[in-house]
């Protein structure tokens, strides 16, 4: 990357949307939240619950609150409730993501106990999971790239292959941390290779981690997508994320989950949760219980599909004559983009976009090994039709040099 230049996905995003017009960069929607879910955003009610302290809020409510949130979750995710054995709340998905590896690395290590814990993960990826590994001197990372090089072609044999890899290192403990819909591809693991690597993990005393962040935003349908709590249910040693950042957008308001598989995974996660955070604010906890209400009454999830579906093909429509390539996702909300030839690399024209109003985000970000593409752009497809379509055809018209 050249002088000066943002070297994480996070500094991208912030620059796009400190600097562009047409903010297509990070993948949290904007778009218009329907009447009814404003309508529970803007509830003054909710503050007053917020500011309640003893003894107008008692114990008793407080379970209540908690009970009411985790209930509304499972809504939300269609999560049965014998399929899991706990459900925690944390600040965000990057703290939700942050804690689940602290947990899994001590579950794996043996609490210390084990020098060393390879983690098998997947490139590319979201570039805070090698950034978070790094603090950590007693990991070693395993990458599985695509099958055959291809972008989005995921790998369950190469997974399986570094899985065995880690279990050949002596007295090494197991972690595997997989993203299913992938950021930024869009490709989902299908529940037989999710097993398969489950099973691999679990018979190794490995803890497996699922990032299910974008399984409920995007091109795809809920069915699409195979969960940890489905695949798996309760008793192995699994970790699921979710976070409402990429659903609901809300401009920063946001709440991450941790859903454990165990008893075990759960006691850990509680421990690593309670050196980050006391709790989450109640104001977030009563704010989102009815969110979540309203949004599957209303089937929100289904509007942003729609949104999401109706961009996509406003995209291959305008990129058609032009000869610029779309890599269609199967699902999530991002859309990548392959460069013409000659136009300079994905960071030279992500700035050179940039300049010119247009946010995006460079490809390369998400690649930590092996081959290291410099042509692509990640676009946001959960924006507005208006300000996509203006700001999708500005991008076009500059990078073909239209």
């Amino acid at each position: 990357m050249t002088a000066g230049s943002p070297s994480t996905l996070t500094d991208q995003e912030l620059e796009a949307a400190r600097r562009a017009t047409f903010d297509l960069g990070p993948g949290y929607p904007q778009i218009a939240l329907p009447d009814s879910l404003r309508s529970v955003y803007l509830d003054r009610a909710l503050d007053e619950t917020a500011l309640a302290n003893p003894p107008d809020w008692s114990a008793s409510r407080q379970t209540a609150s908690d009970a009411a949130l985790e209930a509304a979750v499972r809504s939300m995710l269609r999560l049965p409730p014998e399929s899991y054995s706990s459900l925690s709340a944390a600040f965000s998905g990057s703290v939700a993501l942050d804690r689940a590896l602290v947990a899994a690395l001590a579950m794996s290590g043996d609490h210390g106990h084990r020098p060393m814990i390879g983690v098998v993960t997947t490139t590319p990826s979201i570039d805070i999971m090698p950034l978070f590994l790094g603090e950590r001197s007693q990991v070693f990372t395993r990458y599985a790239q695509g099958r055959d090089g291809g972008l989005g072609a995921l790998d369950c044999d190469a997974v399986l292959r570094h899985i065995a890899e880690v279990r050949a290192t002596r007295n090494a403990g197991l972690v595997v941390l997989l993203t299913s819909p992938e950021n930024p591809t869009g490709a989902v693991w299908p529940p037989e290779d999710l097993k398969a690597i489950g099973d691999a993990c679990f018979e190794a005393g490995g803890t497996l981690i699922m990032d299910h962040t974008f399984v409920t935003a995007g091109v795809h349908r809920r069915d699409d997508v195979g969960c940890a709590w489905e695949v798996f249910g309760a008793g192995q040693d699994w970790i699921a994320i979710w976070d409402t950042g990429k659903t609901l957008g809300l401009n920063g308001d946001k709440l991450g989950f941790l859903v454990s598989g165990s008893q075990r995974a759960a006691a850990a996660v509680r421990q690593s949760l309670s050196v980050m955070q006391y709790d989450v604010s109640r104001r977030n906890k009563v704010l989102f219980t009815e969110l979540f209400r309203r949004a599957v009454q209303m089937d929100y999830t289904g509007y942003l599909n729609g949104v999401c579906r109706r961009n996509l093909a406003v995209a291959e429509e305008l990129a058609a004559p032009t000869g610029v390539r779309l890599r269609r996702p199967a699902a999530g909300s991002l859309l990548l983009l392959e460069l013409p030839p000659g136009s300079g690399s994905d960071e030279s024209t992500r700035r050179r976009l940039l300049r010119s109003g247009i946010g995006v985000v460079d490809g390369s970000v998400f690649f930590h090994a092996g081959r290291r593409p410099h042509n692509l752009l990640r676009v946001a497809l959960a924006r507005d039709a208006d300000y996509f379509t203006d700001g999708f055809s500005l991008l076009l018209e500059h990078v073909t040099g239209g």
